[in-house]
């Protein structure tokens, strides 16, 4: 297995594990009165957001970072933002304006569906739109179904809540899809549950 395919299971992996962590925050700390989900992904976000301005700034923290985490990191972490970062605001804005199935199956999306969608991808992918297949795309697009049906209790939400965390991966768009995958596919859960 080359580096390049080291680091990109490394950081499936990675991604598959914080989001477990953050679904279970969610599920028990979302809503009023307390509303923990909140408060926890607003920790962790001030401290990746503390990283990456040390390494920014410091020769030393940049040093200890890739000492550290260069394997989770990926090429666009040497110029910009740790991706991490944006999955924790993503998580973040959806935990603040979105019902908590909702939420629940946006993390679904991001901590699943996007794993399953690079791995499949990189196998077996062969209709490529840049660096995206539609094997991949629709691989992660099925594994998320059930799943989202598990905590929305309807597959109408799975079903056009995963198609949108699918859609939104595979486009070729000029944001960090850690970003854009909670918040579209929530947003069309959120629509669906509250509205649908």
């Amino acid at each position: 297995m080359n580096q390049n395919c080291s680091i990109n299971y490394y950081r499936s992996l990675w991604h598959f594990l914080t989001g477990a962590v953050v679904f279970v925050i969610v599920y028990f700390g979302h809503g009023a009165p307390r509303y923990g989900d909140v408060w926890l992904l607003s920790i962790a976000l001030f401290l990746l957001a503390l990283i990456d301005v040390v390494r920014f700034t410091t020769r030393k923290g940049d040093e200890l970072f890739w000492r550290h985490l260069g394997f989770l990191a990926g090429h666009r972490e040497k110029r910009g933002p740790a991706t991490s970062l944006y999955y924790a605001l993503s998580l973040l804005i959806c935990a603040v304006l979105f019902p908590k199935e909702a939420v629940l199956g946006a993390i679904v999306c991001i901590a699943l569906g996007d794993p399953v969608a690079m791995i499949i991808g990189k196998k077996f992918g062969r209709i490529r739109l840049k660096r995206k297949s539609i094997e991949g795309s629709f691989a992660g697009f099925i594994v998320c179904i059930p799943v989202i049906f598990l905590v929305t209790s309807s597959w109408r939400v799975a079903v056009f809540g995963s198609l949108a965390g699918s859609l939104i991966e595979f486009l070729p768009l000029p944001f960090d899809d850690n970003l854009t995958v909670p918040l579209f596919s929530g947003a069309v859960m959120a629509l669906l549950i509250m509205y649908g």
